[in-house]
């Protein structure tokens, strides 16, 4: 068996300074030096955090983010130098609504054994905390910018929703989540149940609250979501 390996390294959620991962794989990313990350600056921050004591300078790390260009033979160099390499995102669980997914794949056209770590993810934390149906769901990732369009999909949704009990999860920018709630409870029906989940996993900032779309547009005082990772949860 091939002992080149690519290890899936989850990142915290949120700043307040708590571990994620399990003691033995915190050992595990401690003895790697080569890495494939969302964002440098961050990723160096994960790994201080989690104790690595080499020098971070002497990592080598390459980025793939959404504007990388994605070209097989400088990231299969890359993955060879390494045998063992580790991927990790901004945020939560790589490869998850994360460009990293097209390096996982081409890990497995290389013939790496692919680790994923157990961590943090937003997505399924928001989908435990919601009370939707856990059985079925969908993650649509960022909704449309466009009204007319953002309505087609919100209607998709409901259909889905209504017709086969599918939880919808989505997500958006952090400035626009205020405009996007504001859109939602406009143009969602008074009996469906919508949960914010904002600021997963943060011992401070935490919010989570399901409420009916009725009563979230009699609320006089919104949860703070401008600027905040929140997850959207329609159940």
């Amino acid at each position: 068996m091939n002992n080149q390996r690519l290890y899936l390294i989850p990142s915290a959620l949120s700043d307040d300074g708590r571990l994620w991962l399990l003691p033995e794989d915190i050992e595990t990313v401690k003895t790697l030096d080569y890495f494939v990350v969302e964002n440098a600056k961050t990723a160096r921050k994960h790994l201080k955090n989690l104790g690595i004591s080499k020098p971070l300078r002497e990592l080598k790390m390459m980025v793939l983010d959404k504007n990388t260009e994605l070209d097989k033979t400088i990231f299969s160099d890359f993955l060879n130098q390494g045998q063992k390499v580790g991927m990790m995102s901004e945020a939560g669980c790589p490869g998850v609504a994360d460009p990293g997914a097209w390096l996982v794949s081409l890990a497995h056209e290389l013939n790496f054994q692919v680790v994923p770590l157990v961590g943090p993810s937003s997505i399924l934390l928001a989908l435990m905390a919601s009370g939707a149906n856990g059985q079925r769901f969908t993650f649509r990732g960022y909704l449309p910018i466009e009204n007319d369009k953002r309505k087609a999909s919100i209607e998709e949704m409901l259909s889905q929703l209504r017709n086969f009990n599918e939880t919808q999860l989505f997500i958006e920018t952090p400035y626009r989540n205020k405009a996007l709630f504001e859109f939602l409870i406009q143009n969602l029906p008074d009996n469906i149940v919508m949960t914010l989940a904002i600021n997963l996993t943060d011992s401070q900032l935490e919010n989570i609250q399901s409420k009916l779309v009725k009563d979230w547009r009699k609320m006089k005082s919104l949860p703070e979501m401008h600027k905040q990772p929140c997850v959207f949860v329609l159940g």
